[in-house]
């Protein structure tokens, strides 16, 4: 009997002692209690990121990286820092400003605008738009460069040095010291409903060759005189002519690097032309038409001068 009750005793103690030490009943508690906190955060994480979202959205600020403009280091404070118009700038601005919204995790808007900015034919490839801290947008990527425009009807359209077109339009005469590119056969890039394509290439081999000729003109002494690349002549005779801002039409010939027959090097050419323009007299004498592709330079003294 005193066994019995000693067991009875041992078996109440062991089950206060496990109800008191044993932890399990308070982990399974603490367990259930986390993955409810869990499953709860999880399926709310949607509503949170939207609040956070709208907490944490600052006013959009755009900052481009403009292209340089060459000396501008040089320049006075207050000068421009970039050949990039004032209105063009605007312009890309609200582009950005439109397409991004104030949703600090919307990537989708970054790639509107990066979509839109590459429409516009400004960039070579790219752009980059990132967001930066207190809603600063930044944009950034290689930019096409003007070299001239191209004369279609009564308007000038610009291009960059590898013939794709930009978007900005001139009326004829209007691009200030930009080359004009005359005679251009083919017309701008297009597409089926007639709408202008920034970016594309202007096909053609007259343009191609034109742009070849003005790019050897650059490293001459005499380019501040060239006005315009005429290529009216090209498809039938593969010649080009320069246009000089006082009016004189120099016929280069074959474009640079195609090495006609008969014709002098590109070398050759190019110092004719420097001691053609140095010469004020040629000019003012009423002689503005010379051939430099000629064994010896040939001036017409019949021809007077025209403006492209």
């Amino acid at each position: 009997m005193a066994k019995a009750r000693q067991r009875d005793d041992l078996k109440t103690r062991f089950a206060q002692a496990l109800a008191v030490e044993s932890p399990w009943p308070a982990r399974a508690g603490t367990a259930i209690f986390i993955a409810v906190l869990i499953s709860a955060v999880l399926l709310g994480v949607g509503p949170i990121k939207d609040r956070v979202g709208d907490l944490r959205a600052d006013p959009i600020d755009v900052v481009f990286a403009w292209p340089a403009l060459a000396g501008a280091s040089l320049a006075a404070p207050d000068a421009p820092r970039t050949w990039m118009p004032e209105d063009e700038r605007w312009r890309l601005e609200q582009i950005v400003r439109i397409s991004v919204s104030l949703d600090p995790f919307d990537s989708d808007s970054l790639q509107l605008a990066q979509q839109e900015l590459a429409a516009t034919g400004w960039f070579a490839h790219g752009p980059i738009v990132r967001r930066r801290a207190h809603g600063l947008i930044e944009v950034t990527g290689p930019w096409r460069a003007p070299a001239a425009v191209v004369r279609a009807g009564a308007n000038d359209l610009l291009i960059s040095a590898d013939a794709r077109l930009l978007p900005i339009t001139y009326r004829a005469g209007a691009a200030g010291t930009l080359p004009v590119m005359l005679g251009v056969w083919g017309g701008p890039p297009m597409t089926a409903e007639g709408e202008l394509v920034y970016g594309a290439r202007w096909i053609g081999d007259d343009l191609a060759a034109s742009l070849r000729l003005l790019g050897a003109l650059r490293a001459s002494a005499a380019f501040d005189k060239v006005q315009a690349i005429d290529a009216g002549d090209f498809d039938r005779e593969q010649r080009l002519t320069i246009v000089t801002s006082d009016g004189a039409r120099v016929v280069w010939g074959h474009p640079p690097g195609t090495g006609a027959d008969g014709e002098p090097a590109d070398d050759v050419k190019l110092a004719r032309f420097e001691s053609l323009l140095s010469d004020v007299g040629w000019i003012h004498a009423g002689r503005p038409l010379a051939r430099l592709y000629t064994p010896y330079v040939l001036i017409d003294e019949t021809a007077r001068a025209a403006d492209p």
